[in-house]
């Protein structure tokens, strides 16, 4: 009996423990995301491409050094007719110099080492936003999941209750008391709940997939929403604050605000094509003319090179006219992406306060379409309501629960788009939607599910 006891202890343990050690939170499949999506990578290795602008500006300032070489055979003949005597005269001749190049004042190589620092800015707000973004996709194509998992249990479950209904009328029909119409009524609803249960099969297979394109590999269960789901409308109530914070962090408003600040620097840059420019030129050069009469030499020159534009055809006053119509788009664009985020503002808060009204609305439609679908089974039985009736009302209650489902998934997520809009969305705000799951109910891939890990 002990020895039974322990087997049963331990077969306990053994069942429970993939759930608490192997599977995943929103936390934990986000931290995948950020190893392994392709999409921030890509955003990643460009602004590390962006990094280099300022070194190349930099270079621009700096002295400019070559070296260079060259060698020449000449081989000289003279015939016999042309001279007394035949004559041939062969020889190399080689030069090698140094050459350097300092510039002292060109405008535009300290307006290009401004923009860099302006460039790097906006690839940096550009890598923030793409980090950001990433924290959505990752929530969206997790709680897909557990949505499409919600939809397939209700759409087995609504096929069961018609599979129960079928029968039943199946038989009543046998004995008589109800007419074959109700059966054809019955079975109809089960073929329908047949072909929905397939298609939301079909939706979590693709849920997975998608959120397998995000993070890379997936074989283990996650973690469903816990049935503890804390409403609280949006903190700071008044959607003016999160308007002006949006203004202020949003990352696709920095990055367009930085996109004017280069779009006017280039402006000076191309305006700077009718300064002068002054450098220091100085060269070394060593020559051996390889001739019986030539001689070797060396020669080094030092000096100050100015060049002052007259007239280059008409191409800076192009330029300059082309670096104003780029700042005023920049311009626009900036103020289109302003009206964006507000918008975007607007519609999350919004979002939030009528997702708490439409959760605690299915709640409720959820427990009354239950009372009222037993009402109607027992008044079928009684013969006040018909089969239409029950299937009707069978069909509204699990639609009410994948509602109801959908809903709660909806508010986490609309709190995560309005951080997101006021570039406030942080790990912390993701591990506030992390804790409302739950710690021991998990949704594993499907059986039909084929994984694969990177590489392969």
């Amino acid at each position: 009996m002990r020895n039974l006891l322990a087997g049963l202890l331990i077969a306990w343990a053994l069942a429970l423990y993939p759930h608490y050690i192997y599977a995943l939170d929103l936390n934990a499949v986000y931290q995948l995301a950020r190893q392994n999506d392709p999409q921030i990578r890509q955003v990643r290795e460009q602004f590390k491409a962006t990094q280099e602008s300022k070194p190349q500006a930099q270079a621009l300032l700096r002295p400019y050094i070559s070296l260079s070489a060259n060698g020449q055979f000449t081989d000289i003949q003279i015939p016999k007719r042309y001279a007394a005597f035949k004559s041939q005269d062969q020889y190399l001749q080689k030069s090698l110099s140094i050459d350097l190049s300092y510039p002292l004042y060109h405008k535009n190589y300290w307006i290009q080492l401004d923009q860099a620092d302006d460039i790097i800015s906006k690839g940096q707000a550009s890598l923030n936003e793409a980090e950001s973004n990433l924290i959505i996709r990752t929530a969206q194509a997790y709680f897909n999941v557990l949505s499409a998992a919600d939809d397939l249990r209700a759409a087995t479950a609504e096929k069961q209750a018609n599979a129960k209904q079928l029968s039943q009328s199946q038989s009543r029909f046998e004995v008589g008391t109800i007419a074959i119409t109700s059966v054809h009524e019955a079975k109809a609803a089960y073929d329908i709940a047949v072909a929905q249960e397939i298609a939301a099969a079909n939706s979590l297979n693709d849920s997975w997939e998608a959120l397998q394109e995000i993070i890379g590999h997936i074989n283990q269960p996650i973690l469903q929403l816990g049935d503890k789901l804390t409403l609280h409308p949006p903190r700071p109530k008044n959607i003016e604050q999160w308007i002006s914070t949006a203004l202020r962090n949003n990352h696709s408003i920095q990055a367009a605000q930085k996109s004017v600040e280069i779009a006017r620097k280039s402006i000076d840059k191309e305006h700077s094509g009718y300064y002068p420019t002054l450098d220091i030129v100085s060269s070394y050069g060593i020559a051996d003319s390889g001739s019986t009469l030539g001689s070797n030499r060396a020669t080094g020159v030092i000096g100050l090179q100015l060049k002052v534009p007259l007239y280059q055809g008409g191409a800076v006053v192009s330029k300059e006219r082309q670096a104003v119509y780029e700042y005023r788009a920049a311009q626009e664009a900036l103020d289109q992406q302003r009206r964006a985020v507000n918008r975007q503002v607007h519609n999350a808060f919004r979002g939030i306060l009528s997702t708490i009204s439409r959760v605690k609305a299915l709640e409720s439609a959820v427990v009354s379409s239950q009372t009222a679908l037993q009402s109607a089974q027992a008044g079928l039985e009684v013969g006040t309501r018909t089969m239409v009736d029950v299937l009707s009302l069978t069909k509204t209650l699990y639609q009410a629960q994948r509602d109801y489902d959908k809903s709660r998934y909806d508010y986490i997520l609309s709190g995560l788009t309005l951080h997101q809009a006021a570039g406030t969305l942080t790990l912390e705000v993701l591990n506030q939607a992390n804790s409302w799951l739950s710690t021991t109910n998990t949704q594993s891939p499907p059986e039909s599910f084929s994984t694969y890990t990177i590489g392969q």
